[in-house]
């Protein structure tokens, strides 16, 4: 496999000529690749082609989906990634982050990348919503980098959550039905019903990022996949 890939180590090599090309090759593109500076070993790398800027800042909604997924190769990481959503919900992926396995707890100011890469394309910041799973170096860098923007939680990690915490489907079914209402009024008849299983059951429940995604859920169903 080495023979026809390439190892490892020579892909980190080559990292800094594939930056290089794609500044030369992407004008206004961001390719940033960062060394140790104890033993030049690989850092972190962060990736934005212009074209997915500009096609996220002009065609998609304000509306930024974070994730990460943890890499199990050779050498250990987190590949963290910053999707939009465009006018027909589907997926538009523009911003991509390489960290290694012990910078995965704080981020590295990956979050801080993406508001500065937003703040030098725009004349003003757009009003963000952002969507996650509810992982704390997500939060964390969310609130750091991103304080005015709503940050909501995925529909789907929030109701596993509560079926694995509390292993009760009936407040599972009440979160969802919460989640799909048309009305105010029904979504406070909901968040009533929730309000009366005592409070040690509902330990760190925030109705408040619900209430507010609410509205996002309805009008884009790809957030309650």
């Amino acid at each position: 496999m080495a023979a026809v890939r390439g190892s490892f180590e020579e892909g980190y090599r080559l990292l800094p000529q594939y930056c290089d090309q794609i500044r030369r090759t992407n004008p206004e593109s961001i390719a940033l690749v960062y060394a140790n500076p104890m033993d030049n070993s690989f850092h972190r790398l962060f990736v934005s082609f212009q074209a997915s800027i500009y096609g996220f800042l002009n065609a998609c909604r304000p509306l930024i989906g974070l994730d990460r997924t943890l890499l199990k190769s050779k050498y250990l990481g987190t590949l963290l990634f910053a999707t939009g959503f465009d006018g027909d919900g589907a997926l538009f992926l523009w911003h991509l982050g390489l960290l290694m396995k012990k910078m995965m707890i704080t981020g590295c100011g990956s979050y801080l990348k993406l508001h500065n890469l937003l703040e030098i394309n725009t004349e003003n910041m757009p009003r963000l919503t952002i969507l996650s799973d509810r992982q704390k170096v997500i939060v964390e860098g969310v609130e750091a980098n991103f304080p005015t923007a709503f940050h909501g939680f995925c529909m789907r990690h929030l109701s596993d959550s509560f079926r694995k915490e509390f292993n009760n489907t009936l407040l599972v079914n009440l979160l969802w039905e919460a989640a799909q209402v048309l009305t105010v009024i029904e979504f406070e008849a909901k968040i009533l019903r929730l309000r009366r299983y005592p409070k040690k059951l509902l330990t760190g429940f925030d109705e408040s990022r619900l209430a507010c995604g609410q509205q996002h859920i309805l009008r884009e169903p790809v957030l309650a996949i």
